[in-house]
């Protein structure tokens, strides 16, 4: 019945929390009534106490969140707003979760899918039956995105069921094909090509971009091993992995433009470049 979208706000702490950068403390949500308009960088505009006796945000428990699955969690427990004894009404078109019962970030927003809900006048409660509620990250598709398994954890991190850990270290690798939503795609096999270490991402990265989609740049070069005497395929995207060898793929995309290796070059991306995004 409403499924939510990561606000901007939610999207930078999402990626500040993957890399390290600032850390969002797992949270409590809470889930509020908004009227009007709300899109991912607008908020709507909250019931008031006004229109609906006794509004308040509802907390939605960690505990009571699904584990998520293909980057979507469900909330399994109803949730009750109460009954509307004398208020004015209003016309509710869909809820936002908060870090807070009040004020706080706006982390997820979401329209019903089946229509507006119009409570009366000094009548009528707004309630919502278990998994009726639920939140989505995005995996990875069209070469971008995040693997399902790190979607996956990232949206448990962000509903507040289990908090997120990061790896170690993250490693980038250059790939000749696509990858797919579990498996990093056909890595180069230039002569002396190698994964490099990013050992430490809350330094080699910098904080995420306040936009939507919100992006994160590298702090640093990423310089590859100089390219020998077989070159190989053309490089048309990167991925990152949690390993120097096999691992979990963490996050892919393309490239702008391919690459083509040439013996002699030193393949590298430079300070600046974006290299994360949520779409």
């Amino acid at each position: 019945m409403a499924n939510g979208t990561l606000t901007q706000v939610g999207e930078q702490k999402t990626l500040d929390t993957f890399t390290g950068h600032a850390v969002f403390t797992l949270p409590t949500v809470y889930c509020a009534l908004v009227t009007g308009t709300s899109s991912a960088t607008s908020a709507g505009t909250e019931v008031t106490t006004g229109q609906y006796t006794g509004y308040a945000r509802q907390a939605l428990t960690g505990a009571s969140w699904g584990g998520s699955s293909a980057g979507v969690s469900s909330y399994n427990a109803a949730v009750s707003f109460g009954n509307n004894a004398s208020g004015s009404g209003a016309t509710v078109v869909g809820i936002e979760l908060f870090d807070a019962s009040t004020s706080g970030n706006r982390i997820w927003w979401a329209p019903f899918s089946g229509g507006n809900i119009t409570l009366p006048a000094s009548s009528g409660q707004i309630q919502f039956a278990s998994g009726a509620i639920s939140c989505t990250i995005p995996v990875l598709s069209s070469g971008s995105g995040f693997s399902t398994t790190y979607a996956n954890r990232l949206c448990d991190h962000m509903t507040g069921k289990t908090s997120f850990t990061a790896p170690a270290a993250f490693y980038v690798a250059l790939t000749t094909a696509a990858s797919t939503a579990s498996t990093t795609g056909t890595e180069s096999t230039y002569t002396n090509y190698a994964r490099i270490q990013i050992a430490t991402p809350s330094t080699g990265f910098a904080a995420a971009a306040a936009a939507s989609p919100s992006t994160v740049a590298t702090t640093v070069n990423i310089t590859f091993p100089t390219i020998g005497a077989t070159a190989g395929s053309a490089v048309t995207g990167y991925a990152f992995v949690d390993a120097l060898t096999s691992g979990n793929l963490i996050f892919a995309d393309t490239l702008t433009g391919s690459y083509t290796p040439v013996t002699g070059q030193t393949p590298q991306f430079n300070s600046g470049d974006t290299f994360l995004k949520l779409t």
